[in-house]
C-alpha cells in the first residue's frame, strides 16, 4: 500500500517565500537568516528588522509568506502567529494542537503543516515525528502506582490530562491553567475525592 509520503525541500520553501515577499514588498531577506535551520521543523521566523524598516504590517507579511509556502508540493496548511495569538483556530482540530504548542515569546511567525506522511527535510534517509496527524500523535499513556486502578482504558486522552489526573490522585489542588480532563476511569475510588476544581477549565 502506498501512503503518498514525500520529503519537502526546506530550500524550496525558503525560495517560494523569499520570491513572493520580495515581489510584494521589495528586496529581503524576509526569513530571519539565523532561523533558517528551523525551516526543517516547519517554523518560519520572519525578518522583523526588514519588516520594521519598511513599516509593514506583520499580518500582511505572514499572509504573503504563508500563501507562497502553500504552493510548494507537500505542504497542506499554515498557521500565522497573529491568528494563533487571537485564538482563531478553535474550530480546527489540527489548529488546536498547533495552538497548544504555541508560545508567544518563542514560537515562529508561521507554522507550516505538511500533508499526511510528508515532512520537510533535505535528507534522503531517515524520518522524524511531531506531525499533528493521528498516526504520529497516538501514543500510550501508562499510569502506575498507589491509587491507580488496574486495567486498559481506550478512551481518548492527551498530555494535557496528566496534570489534573495526578493532582486528583495526590488529592492536591488542580494546576491553575489546566485544560485537560481528569482520567477518573484510571483512578481507584479511594484516590478520587472530587475536590472542587475551582482553578480548572474543562474542555
Amino acid at each position: 500500500m502506498r501512503l503518498g509520503g514525500r520529503r519537502i525541500s526546506p530550500a524550496a520553501v525558503r525560495q517560494a517565500i523569499e520570491d513572493a515577499a520580495s515581489a510584494r514588498f521589495g528586496e529581503g531577506p524576509w526569513i530571519e537568516p539565523r532561523a533558517l535551520p528551523l525551516l526543517s521543523s516547519g517554523f518560519v521566523y520572519l525578518n522583523r528588522e526588514a519588516i520594521a524598516q519598511k513599516h509593514l504590517d506583520i499580518a500582511d507579511v505572514e499572509r504573503v509568506a504563508g500563501e507562497a509556502a502553500m504552493k510548494v508540493p507537500g505542504l497542506a496548511r499554515y498557521y500565522p502567529r497573529t491568528q494563533l495569538l487571537a485564538g482563531g483556530v478553535r474550530d480546527d482540530p489540527i489548529g488546536r494542537r498547533v495552538a497548544q504548542s504555541f508560545h508567544p515569546a518563542r514560537s515562529p511567525d508561521l507554522i507550516l503543516i505538511p500533508e499526511p506522511f510528508a515532512f520537510i527535510s533535505e535528507g534522503r534517509t531517515g524520518t522524524t515525528h511531531g506531525s499533528p496527524y493521528s498516526y504520529d500523535a497516538h501514543v500510550p499513556l501508562i499510569l502506575f502506582g498507589r491509587g491507580i486502578a488496574a486495567g486498559i482504558y481506550r478512551s481518548p486522552c492527551t498530555p494535557a490530562d496528566l496534570a489534573p489526573t495526578l493532582a486528583a490522585a495526590l488529592q492536591i489542588e488542580y494546576p491553575a491553567n489546566a485544560t485537560g480532563r481528569i482520567l477518573w476511569e484510571a483512578l481507584q475510588p479511594a484516590a478520587s475525592p472530587r475536590v472542587a476544581p475551582h482553578s480548572m477549565t474543562s474542555r
